[in-house]
């Protein structure tokens, strides 16, 4: 069996125990599941239990309320109620047992066994029960209530029995899904074994029949590629390790044959290699005569005859170099001599132009000074002018000043006077105020003391305002001579004024002379500098193709020292003489 048979066969075989295994788990734990069948046996049992113990299907609860009419028959209206609702319970829950899906035995012994005497005694109850206790008949509710605890009692034998049933039945559903969960987990646990088995048998046949055999054979690949040699294992398999042998063989042979090829190939390659040496050894020493004439292997015979046509062809063009060689450095010893010469005017030019220019930057920044100098006074002038405006403005607003100054000594003045003839007036009325004290006798006393004193104040007040009156007068001449003063001093700014603004005007003029002969120079200067740099870049240049053609020369002798060193059949390889010119030097 080949090795892709027995992993799918394995593979198949495996999948196949675990289906059939998963599938017979499933079906046992699809019993003990939520909804499965045996959890539906044991609801339904509980829902038997739940109407049987108590109501609906146990009519403890109208035995109840049959008793406790019994004992009080005014009650009847709302017990008979309660009556005809527990039947409709009891008659909607009949109902559904009737249909339910329980065990044959409980349904047995609760349709045919307990529903009879619950019917018994409903029809009592419902019948000649509350006929009497309409009535109020005493002797006929006591017989009426005798019969129905009889057929209560019925009910009740049945009713304990279809109990100790149901529990019993309870009991058998919940071992049976006890023992369905045990099998799933035995069904559950043999699959692992068998899976367990079956995995561990095929980790050892894959182990012998492909890893083993693998490491084998590569190591074996390994040795092989190293060169070695080492007779191939595992060729007598059918599967596809044999296969791979087999192949692994045929690449030891090839490669055994590729050696003695290889063998043969490097020995006539290390002939052509030392032909080729000797050639291009003879061609480094400068022999351009030497070709190599032994024939090459078919396949190489075209290299040999390549290598001939360029040594020849080399040969040619070397011989036309070495012609060229002289001409050349005659050429370039000529153009080296008249490139110093051009090179020396050049050189004096640019001095010249250099010192032009230095002179005329040398202008443009005294005038540019000037021109600086100019603008500051300018600006001065203008400053000084606007002091000149902000002093006029100033002196006016003190001349203004020294009128309300003015104005206000002339207010002044007549409040002194006022308050002089308030004085006055104060005075006599204190002298009427001591003359009535004096005639109010002793009583008037303290208002004559009043009075003198008031007058004493009048006469100080007085004093005071005549001291004010003659401060004020002498205040009033000193603001006068003020006001003259600062008027002359206006006169004055106004004439400075007008000197300055002529001043400005002269110095504004100068300013923009020196402004447009500083753009005049500068433009000039900027002229002067470009044409000095370009007569400079032009002096370098010419430097540099002095130093150029100078070296060009050197390089010319010495590339027909070079091309004499190749020897031709033609001429012995005599090296062809050309003079080597001095390089000038340039100043």
């Amino acid at each position: 069996m080949s090795i892709g048979s027995f992993v799918r066969n394995s593979a198949l075989a495996m999948m196949a125990i675990l289906l059939v295994g998963g599938l017979f788990a499933i079906s046992r734990l699809d019993n003990i599941r939520m909804g499965g069948k045996v959890q539906v046996a044991q609801q339904m049992n509980a829902d038997l239990i739940a109407d049987i113990l108590p109501p609906p299907e146990y009519v403890i609860e109208p035995y109840l309320e049959a008793t406790l009419l019994a004992r009080d028959p005014d009650t009847v209206a709302q017990r008979a109620a309660r009556l005809a609702e527990l039947r409709k319970l009891y008659d909607e829950r009949h109902a559904f047992w009737i249909t339910a899906n329980v065990d044959a035995d409980l349904k047995a012994q609760l349709l045919e066994h307990s529903h009879p005497a619950a019917m018994r005694f409903w029809t009592i109850a419902q019948g000649a029960f509350l006929d009497a206790v309409c009535r109020q008949d005493r002797p006929a509710i006591d017989a009426a209530y005798g019969q129905l605890s009889a057929a209560y009692a019925d009910h009740r034998r049945e009713v304990d029995k279809l109990v100790s049933l149901t529990l019993d039945r309870q009991k058998a559903v919940a071992a049976e899904g006890a023992r369905e969960f045990m099998v799933a987990i035995g069904i559950v646990l043999a699959l692992g074994v068998v899976v367990g088995a079956q995995a561990l048998h095929f980790y050892i046949t894959m182990y012998r029949r492909v890893l083993e055999p693998i490491g084998t054979l590569s190591g074996l690949t390994a040795r092989l590629a190293s060169g070695g040699d080492a007779d191939i294992p595992y060729r007598e398999r059918t599967d596809e390790i044999g296969s791979i042998a087999v192949g692994l063989e045929h690449y030891r042979a090839s490669a055994a044959a590729r050696i003695e090829a290889d063998a043969r190939n490097l020995a006539e390659q290390r002939r052509m290699t030392d032909l080729l040496g000797g050639g291009l050894l003879a061609l480094r020493e400068g022999d351009l005569s030497h070709t190599i004439d032994q024939p090459f292997p078919a396949e190489y015979e075209v290299l040999r005859q390549n290598i001939n046509e360029a040594i020849a062809a080399l040969r040619d063009k070397v011989q036309l170099l070495r012609d060229s060689a002289g001409n050349i450095g005659v050429t370039s010893r000529e153009l080296a001599q008249g490139s110093e010469d051009l090179a020396r005017r050049t050189e004096g030019g640019a001095h010249n132009v250099a010192k032009a220019t230095m002179a005329l930057v040398q202008i443009e920044e005294r005038l540019k000074d000037s021109m600086q100098a100019a603008d500051t006074t300018v600006k001065r002038a203008d400053g000084a002018i606007a002091m000149v405006e902000d002093s006029r403005s100033t002196t006016g607003r003190a001349v203004q000043a020294m009128e309300r100054a003015r104005g206000s000594a002339l207010n002044i003045d007549g409040v002194i006077e006022g308050l002089d003839k308030i004085a006055f007036q104060t005075r006599v009325l204190a002298m009427n105020a001591a003359v009535e004290a004096g005639r109010a006798g002793e009583s008037g006393r303290g208002f004559a003391v009043v009075a003198d004193l008031v007058s004493a104040l009048a006469m100080r007040a007085e004093d005071q305002a005549k001291q004010a009156r003659e401060m004020l007068t002498e205040t009033q001449a000193d603001i006068l001579q003020a006001a003259d003063a600062v008027a002359q001093t206006q006169s004055a700014l106004d004439a400075v004024t007008g000197d300055f603004e002529a001043v400005h005007a002269l110095i504004s003029a100068i300013d923009r002379d020196n402004h447009a002969q500083s753009t005049a120079v500068s433009e000039v200067a900027h002229a002067m500098k470009g044409l000095d740099t370009i007569t400079q870049q032009n002096a370098a240049m010419v430097e540099q193709t002095s130093a150029a053609l100078g070296n060009l020369s050197g390089e010319v002798g010495a590339l027909a020292t070079r091309a004499g060193a190749f020897r031709f059949e033609r001429d012995g390889g005599a090296p062809l003489a050309v003079p080597a010119a001095p390089r000038p030097t340039v100043h």
